[in-house]
Formats: C-alpha cells, sequence, structure tokens
C-alpha cells in the first residue's frame, strides 16, 4: 500500500513536471507572439500617420516636412524592432514580403517629400531671381510667368504637363531674345525648373502608390495571423492545465 501511494506521488510530480516544462514553452511562444502583435501594430499605426499627411495637398505637406521625415525614422525603426524580434522564431509568420514592402514605402516616402521639398525651394529662388534690380522689364515679366507655371503645379490640379511644357518651350524661345547675360541665366532657371516639375510630376505617381492599401491589409492580415496563435497558445495552456489537475485529482 505504502508502495503505492509513494507511486501514485511519483506519478503526480512527474506530471506536474510535465505541466511546467510544456506551460512554460508555451507561455514563452505566447509572450513573443503577443510582442511580436504590439510591434506590428505600432509599424501600422506609424504608417497610417504618414499616409495621412500624404493625402493633403501640397502647401499643408510643404508646412509638415520636417515631421514627415521625423516620422519616417520612427516607422524605420519600428521595422527593424520587428525584423529583431522575428531573428530566430520558426513560430511566427514569413515577414519578408513585409519587410520589403515596409523598406519600399520608406524610399518611395523619401523621394515623394524630397520632390516636395524642392519644389518649394525652387518656388523661393525664382522668387529672388526675379527680384533683382539689374533685371530688365522683359526678365521680370518672364520670371512672373515661370513662377506663375510653379505656382500651378502646386496649388491647381487643372494643370496638365501638355500645358506646362507648352509654356516653358514658349518661354525658352522668348528667352532667346534677351541679351546674352540675361538670356544665361534665365535659361539655367528654366531648366532647374524643367528638371523639378518632372521630379514633382514623378512624385504625384508615388504619392498614388503610397496611399494604396497594400502594405496596411498585410499589417493587418499579420497581426490576426499572430493573434490567431496567440489564442492557440493560451488555449493549450488552459487545456493542459485543466488536463493536468484533473490527472493530480484522479491520482490523489
Amino acid at each position: 500500500m505504502r508502495q503505492r501511494k509513494i507511486g501514485r506521488y511519483g506519478v503526480v510530480w512527474l506530471l506536474i513536471a510535465l505541466w511546467v516544462a510544456l506551460t512554460s514553452g508555451a507561455w514563452f511562444q505566447a509572450q513573443q507572439a503577443m510582442q511580436a502583435i504590439l510591434t506590428v501594430k505600432e509599424l501600422g499605426s506609424k504608417v497610417d500617420e504618414v499616409r495621412n499627411i500624404f493625402q493633403f495637398e501640397l502647401p499643408y505637406r510643404a508646412q509638415h516636412i520636417d515631421q514627415v521625415s521625423l516620422k519616417l525614422q520612427l516607422v524605420s525603426a519600428v521595422r527593424l524592432q520587428l525584423e529583431s524580434q522575428s531573428d530566430g522564431s520558426s513560430k511566427n509568420p514569413d515577414l519578408t514580403q513585409l519587410f520589403y514592402n515596409t523598406d519600399r514605402f520608406l524610399e518611395e516616402a523619401r523621394v515623394f517629400i524630397a520632390s516636395d521639398s524642392t519644389l518649394m525651394d525652387l518656388s523661393d529662388q525664382l522668387y529672388k531671381s526675379r527680384e533683382s534690380n539689374a533685371n530688365s522689364a522683359q526678365l521680370k515679366s518672364m520670371y512672373y510667368r515661370l513662377g506663375a507655371l510653379v505656382f500651378e503645379s502646386m496649388f491647381s490640379e487643372s494643370a496638365t504637363s501638355a500645358d506646362t511644357y507648352r509654356q516653358l518651350d514658349s518661354l525658352f524661345t522668348e528667352s532667346q531674345t534677351l541679351p546674352k547675360h540675361e538670356q544665361s541665366i534665365f535659361l539655367r532657371r528654366l531648366a532647374q525648373t524643367s528638371n523639378v516639375l518632372a521630379a514633382h510630376a514623378q512624385g504625384g505617381h508615388l504619392a498614388n502608390k503610397l496611399l494604396t492599401p497594400e502594405l496596411p491589409n498585410q499589417l493587418a492580415s499579420i497581426s490576426a495571423e499572430l493573434e490567431k496563435k496567440l489564442v492557440a497558445y493560451l488555449g493549450f495552456v488552459i487545456l493542459l492545465s485543466g488536463s493536468v489537475i484533473a490527472l493530480i485529482t484522479w491520482f490523489s
């Protein structure tokens, strides 16, 4: 009888040891999943903050370029944090595609805000060039027209690339009648304006790509997958604990 009792105690302790080992492993995996969920949600929040600013027109975006740059740094930091958390973990979903899409988002966003900043700088430079006391009346008038093209690109949605380049060509033709020293200066500004407007037009295409829901949808999908894993881990812990308690009670 005593040996049977000792044997039961041995089984009970074995069950307890097995419960501790299995629940510890499952709880560790649950904690990793929870950390990954929080980081994915934070990454999604930071991406949305950037995307929300990109929905505004250029004048508003231009006033918040430094703010957007800071937000992009935060997106990059959270992305690196998530990569660090996922290293060496075979239990989490494959995040390779998410990292690729996030890096592409960061690269395109930086190009986009750079085109905004360059366009604003050009506007200031044209104003300073136009206000020079050495300008002839003809040159000043041409600077006004060049500045108007930049202004339209910044504020008007109706301006088209074809109209813009027709007017740039017209200004180039008219510049041939300027004195040589004024012609040289104006042509440099004209070429600069053409390059900046082309970059800004490309930035407009980037804006459409940045506002597509691909990255947010992917973040939401990964978050949902991680939440399922978390529920599975917690369910396993609860089920195992209940089974072990029942067995210990039966052996006791």
